[in-house]
């Protein structure tokens, strides 16, 4: 038919369907395959910022020991409780405790150092410090209060302290101070620095003193220098090839040797050796300095000696009145095998914000001389245990194991040696000197400076403060019957050796 005016056009023909349906399994196609590359592209990138933070985030990666720290060092069938390890540093004060507010500002200076501005993170298991832009510094001071009228009562609460975790939460930085304030305001109170023992060890909390402990005329403490020598000094004995083998080998040997002899102080299956929870502060008497530096000045020995062996020599007296055959048999003496785990500081920078804090140091495996007798000789006995340590290399070997071998192995081997090691010992023994003058913290003098720590092991801590020295234990009462009775002991070898080294001294000379 001819199209006219007023003819209609034949409508067209229609698509085929499938060019419809081509077109929308391409667009569904392109849409998937987009939004997989996005998703591609952002976990990509989420991982890089992960490893590579941005500029706005400083991380960085913490020392084999640190990262140890901050994922617990042991396994869990240790049943550490809290998992964290936590070094309480107690100061005491006779009287009424200093307020809140000044606590809060006396530690102020410690954000100075970057440890102390960060948080710790785990990425890819692998352990970090973040630097925070900005927190709450007030939250990590927290108070409470007690009714007590000695340092008995104040104890016990020291005692539930050290088991705690930290109460800032784990994206804080991770440390607090404690404001125990006595209501009695007749006995003693006390503030406890909690500190997970990534963000240093013990030279480098000591280190801090100067920072937030004042003299008593207010003015600032001169700042230790004695663990800032160079390192390329302290390594004399890294030079002989023989030597560095045989602590190699000793080194690698120390997690399978013979367990040590049952004297009272862990459950006699050392096997299944774990954290109980129950932990109590033994204190020993307060001793004067100048007594120990006369015993060790006449007996050409160390501070360190004395207060090692004297600890020793308690352990065995107490054994003695409890007639465990092991000490009582005139023979015993040659069989029995006592070994402390004694942490050993290297060299590290003082007062650097950034390196500042460290945790730069090793156990060393010493002989304890529990089972030797005489007061006398269980001291010559550990002065050449310090002596060989002293001419060894093995601590920076075993640094360096670590280090090398340790950060390459999984965390659930790292873990195991270290608990291989411990439950093959007796003791953990540390001691560090504090300031020689009296010191004020907060605005209030300072009585005395403990460090408590609840380890998986007995935990002996001696801190000096003012001519005198602070030491207590940490340990399983259950386990050790008559504990309370060591710093008795403590004080009867003391006198012993006093007497057996020509001194002329008294009971009252002794004590601090």
């Amino acid at each position: 038919m001819p199209f006219g005016r007023f003819s209609t056009p034949p409508p067209p023909p229609p698509a085929p369907a499938t060019t419809d349906l081509a077109f929308l399994t391409a667009m569904i196609s392109t849409a998937v395959v987009g939004l997989l590359v996005i998703q591609c592209i952002f976990i990509s990138r989420r991982k890089a910022r992960a490893l590579q933070p941005s500029p706005a985030v400083v991380r960085r990666s913490m020392s084999f020991c640190s990262a140890a720290c901050a994922d617990g060092p042991m396994p869990d069938h240790a049943k550490m409780s809290p998992q964290d390890p936590i070094i309480n540093a107690v100061v005491l004060f006779e009287g009424e405790a200093p307020t809140r507010a000044a606590v809060e500002t006396a530690i102020l200076p410690l954000f100075k150092f970057e440890r102390f501005r960060s948080r710790k993170v785990k990425i890819h298991d692998e352990w970090y410090w973040e630097l925070l832009p900005s927190f709450d510094t007030k939250m990590h001071v927290i108070e409470e209060s007690f009714q007590g009228v000695d340092m008995d009562d104040l104890f016990r609460q020291l005692e539930v302290w050290s088991k705690k975790p930290l109460h800032v939460p784990t994206e804080a930085p991770p440390f607090e101070f404690a404001l125990l304030r006595n209501e009695s305001r007749r006995g003693p109170s006390a503030v406890i620095c909690r500190v997970n023992h990534a963000i240093g060890d013990g030279v480098s909390l000591a280190n801090l003193i100067p920072y937030v402990f004042k003299g008593l005329d207010g003015q600032s403490l001169p700042t230790k220098e004695k663990f800032s020598r160079r390192e390329t000094g302290f390594m004399p004995t890294l030079r002989n090839p023989f030597t560095l083998l045989a602590s190699f080998f000793k080194v690698l040997g120390t997690p399978s040797t013979a367990f040590d002899t049952d004297v009272g102080l862990t459950i006699p299956d050392k096997k299944q050796i774990t954290f109980t929870g129950r932990r109590s502060i033994v204190r020993i008497p307060t001793v004067k300095l100048s007594f120990i530096k006369s015993v060790k000045n006449a007996a050409g020995v160390t501070v360190n000696d004395v207060v090692f062996a004297a600890l020793a020599g308690a352990v065995h007296r107490l054994r003695v009145a409890m007639q465990d055959p092991v000490m009582t048999d005139p023979l015993s003496g040659s069989k029995v095998r006592t070994r402390a785990l004694m942490p050993v500081a290297l060299p590290r920078k003082v007062g650097d914000t950034v390196r500042g804090l460290r945790n730069k140091w090793s156990f060393a495996s010493v002989n304890m001389p529990i089972g030797v007798k005489g007061s006398l000789e269980r001291l010559h006995a550990a002065h050449a245990t310090t002596t060989a340590l002293k001419n060894s290399p093995i601590v920076m070997v075993q640094n360096m194991v670590e280090t090398l071998v340790g950060a390459r192995l999984p965390w659930s081997v790292a873990k195991q040696t270290a608990y291989d090691t411990f439950v093959r010992h007796t003791f953990v023994f540390s001691n560090l000197p504090g300031p020689d003058v009296p010191i004020t913290f907060a605005g209030k003098e300072v009585s005395g400076l403990y460090m408590v720590f609840a380890n998986l092991l007995p935990q002996v801590g001696a801190l000096s403060l003012n001519g005198r020295i602070f030491t207590c234990l940490v340990l399983d009462e259950e386990v050790t019957p008559g504990a309370r009775d060591l710093g008795k002991y403590f004080i009867d070898e003391l006198m012993d050796l006093a007497d057996r080294t020509g001194l002329n001294v008294k009971k009252e000379d002794i004590l601090g």
